[in-house]
């Protein structure tokens, strides 16, 4: 049984938070059995071009991923079938007004901060779509927000430590990688 059901990643550009949520969307896919992954962001373009071309080029690159038997891999979704018409899991990229997601496993969205206060039922309606489903959880890759967005909520809850199931990872006043300026 996972411990989170919410777990987010909020550092600077370029630090790697879109490739750790990918890594942990691929170990859910490729370890799991009935997994229904959604990808979401501001847009479905965002969602595509984010997430789901990451993960289809990581596959695509790892041989033994490349090779596991029944995954096929097309244009808007990546399946494990486990018969002609038997979908085990599968990865897709939605579209940022779709509604409640009945079934969703993981829900993985990226870049939350851009998400306006008008937009948050997206968010919202998707975190929920996972509350009644077993070991279920949302991963989000953001950078920082002000205060009163959702990314800057979620990151009071967490510090609140009354929410045992979100974690938070971040850092401050840190640059790791090279290419990353203060400005």
């Amino acid at each position: 049984d996972y411990k989170h059901n919410l777990v987010v990643a909020s550092y600077p550009r370029g630090e790697g938070k879109t490739i750790c949520m990918a890594i942990l969307t691929l170990f859910r896919f490729f370890n799991r059995f009935g997994e229904l992954i959604h990808l979401a962001g501001n847009s479905k373009e965002q969602a595509s071009f984010a997430h789901y071309e990451l993960i289809k080029k990581t596959i695509q690159n790892t041989p033994k991923l490349l090779n596991t038997p029944g995954l096929v891999i097309k244009e808007k979704h990546i399946s494990l079938m486990g018969g002609p018409k038997e979908a085990i899991n599968q990865i897709k990229a939605i579209a940022s007004s779709v509604g409640l997601l009945p079934g969703t496993t993981c829900a993985v969205f990226t870049e939350l901060h851009n998400m306006s206060r008008e937009d948050e039922k997206f968010f919202i309606d998707l975190w929920t779509s996972t509350r009644a489903t077993p070991n279920a959880m949302v991963l989000v890759d953001t950078t920082v927000a002000e205060p009163g967005h959702i990314v800057y909520r979620i990151w009071e809850e967490y510090n609140k430590g009354e929410t045992p199931t979100i974690f938070f990872h971040h850092y401050a006043d840190q640059i790791y990688n090279p290419e990353t300026t203060p400005e």
